[in-house]
């Protein structure tokens, strides 16, 4: 764009901005205040959930255990284990109730 095309553009931008009564800080001219006094301090709140490498989730736990990814027990057992999961949330228990499905001691009956 050439000198004389950017001082018409210019005074054309001007032109407007007083037609729509805009203040000189609008257009480029005179002092800007950019932010003020407007801004609100913001709540810190902590994050204070356990980090999240260290939680045990009850998948991962049963999939270790058993050595074998969940996807491959059948719908059964999956229904099992959830419905254990759903009954308590305390991991001893959880697994406790998985060891006992899936390696019951001989001489124990395992049906429920």
């Amino acid at each position: 764009m050439s000198h004389f095309a950017r001082i018409s553009a210019a005074t054309r931008i001007e032109s407007l901005a007083k037609q729509l009564s805009l203040p000189n800080s609008a257009i480029g001219r005179g002092e800007i205040a950019l932010l003020g006094d407007t801004t609100k301090e913001l709540k810190v709140k902590p994050f204070v959930d356990s980090h999240p490498f260290q939680e045990l989730t009850f998948s991962t736990a049963i999939a270790e255990y058993l050595a074998r990814p969940l996807a491959k027990l059948t719908p059964e057992q999956v229904a099992y284990i959830d419905a254990i999961c759903t009954s308590t949330l305390n991991k001893q228990e959880v697994m406790k109730q998985v060891r006992d499905f899936f390696h019951p001691l001989p001489g124990t009956n395992n049906a429920e």
